[in-house]
Parts: C-alpha cells; structure tokens; sequence
C-alpha cells in the first residue's frame, strides 16, 4: 500500500523544497532530491517493521515531514489535482508515522506486557513470536482493542489508534472492514497531522497547501 502510494508520487514530486519551480516547463527540473527523500523514507519504514521503536518513528516522523514540505513547494498549475491527492496520500503516511512516535507507539509495549484474561480475551491475538497483532485484534475484537489502550495508555492514546486506523491496520498486514472504513473521516483530504508533541497542525490541504510556505506546521 504503502510503496504503490510513493512510487506513483515520484513522478510528481520536485525538490523544490529549497527552490520551487514557478512553471510547468521547470516542473521536472529539481525532482531528484525530493525522489531520494521519499525513496529513503519507504526503506526505512519498510524495515522498521515487525514493530517500529518510538525512537526510531521519531525519527522517520521527521523525515516524512521534511518529504511533505518538499512536495508542498511544487509550483504546476495543470497539476494542482495530481499534486493534492498525492499531498494527502503523503499527509496520511505522516500522520500513522506520528502515531507510532508518540502515546500509541508507547502503548504497544504495555500491551505486550500484559497477558489475555476475560477482561482483555483480545490479548490471545498478540501471543505469537513477535509480539505483534493478528487481524482479528483490528476487525472481529476492535472494541477490545480500543478498551485496552484506552484503560491502559490513556484517551491520546485510544485517540490516535482510532484516527490512524486504516494505516495502523494495513501496516499490521491486515484489512480495514469496509463498514469501519465508511466510518472513518478522512482527514488527510486537508492534510491533518498530529505532531508527535502532542500538537495539531493543518496542512492547509490540496493546492492552498502548496501555495503556503509560511510555516503552518510547528
């Protein structure tokens, strides 16, 4: 999911992070060093994997960011559609990233500390090798799910899974149940982030986002 989102951005995105391209003729002309952001940003998300660190999604968090103001300089007005949808996409990334950097990131070794009872029976789905979940703890057992980090790790925490759902799911090798998706506002249509301290920024989404540089992001 992750790579067909960013390798159908590469041909879209410009470095001009630093430099932004006024026309369309300029289009392609910085486009390499925002490709090189993104393409280091998918490696390294891919192999943070069973479960990435706080530490390490910090980080990464702050890469994704760095690639997202990379593509909002890009100045292509026969673009602008291409260009928004990709912003959210990326918007999105950010925003799971940030999840796993932050109080739901922090709660996934609470929970694997803890052992299934009749109060949490969702826990038997954590108990394999990796100490990572199965479907069933995001589909058939979701209100389990959202109880235990909710009475474990707090509401930021019950918040930030529940906004960050579909990524959290799909990341986990799992799907999101259609009726659940329908659900779930989509956000990322305005480029809504939330910073790992704790903050809320909008990325003033599709081209409006593009056209402002002035620092809308902490």
């Amino acid at each position: 999911m992750i790579l067909y989102i960013f390798l159908s951005l590469i041909p879209l995105v410009s470095t001009g992070y630093h430099h932004p391209s006024q026309d369309c003729s300029g289009f392609f002309k910085y486009e390499n060093s925002c490709n090189q952001l993104i393409l280091d940003l998918i490696h390294d998300w891919s192999t943070a994997k069973p479960i990435p660190s706080v530490k390490i999604s910090k980080s990464l968090y702050s890469d994704c960011r760095s690639a997202l103001e990379c593509v909002k300089m890009i100045d292509c007005e026969e673009k602008n559609e291409e260009i928004s949808k990709k912003m959210a996409d990326l918007a999105e990334l950010c925003s799971g990233i940030a999840a796993f950097s932050s109080s739901f990131g922090s709660c996934i070794t609470v929970i694997q500390s803890k052992e299934s009872s009749q109060e949490y029976p969702c826990l038997k789905y954590w108990n394999n090798p990796y100490q990572t979940p199965t479907c069933e703890f995001f589909e058939s057992e979701y209100d389990c799910a959202e109880m235990i980090v909710e009475n474990q790790c707090g509401l930021r925490s019950l918040q930030e899974m529940n906004m960050n759902r579909k990524f959290i799911t799909e990341f986990f090798g799992c799907k999101m149940p259609i009726e659940s998706r329908n659900e779930t506002k989509t956000i990322y249509a305005t480029g809504k982030i939330v910073l790992d301290e704790g903050k809320e920024s909008m990325l003033r989404g599709a081209s409006n986002a593009r056209l402002d540089d002035s620092g809308q992001d902490d």
